[in-house]
């Protein structure tokens, strides 16, 4: 918050309704501002016809987990390495 001056001139500190330029006493703005708050913010609901059949239901989660040891030598045969070349 910044010192403004409002329309009548004396200064004032504190919030201030930006369309009027009046003062907002701070136990006033919860019963004021809640409900427009509460309508610009929060949780959305994903609609899958919106999201190319997005369904969260069936959600993938990825877990990154740090290893603090080595791993133990990976033993391969040959017969399988040639898929795996670029």
């Amino acid at each position: 918050m910044a010192s403004s001056n409002l329309n009548n001139g004396k200064p004032y500190v504190g919030p201030v309704y930006a369309a009027s330029d009046e003062p907002v006493e701070d136990d006033d703005t919860k019963t004021r501002y809640e409900a427009d708050i509460i309508s610009h913010a929060g949780v959305w609901l994903i609609e899958p016809e919106v999201f190319k059949s997005y369904d969260p239901k069936h959600k993938g989660f990825t877990q990154e987990i740090e290893l603090a040891h080595d791993l133990e030598p990976l033993e391969a045969s040959c017969s399988g390495l040639e898929d795996a070349v670029l």
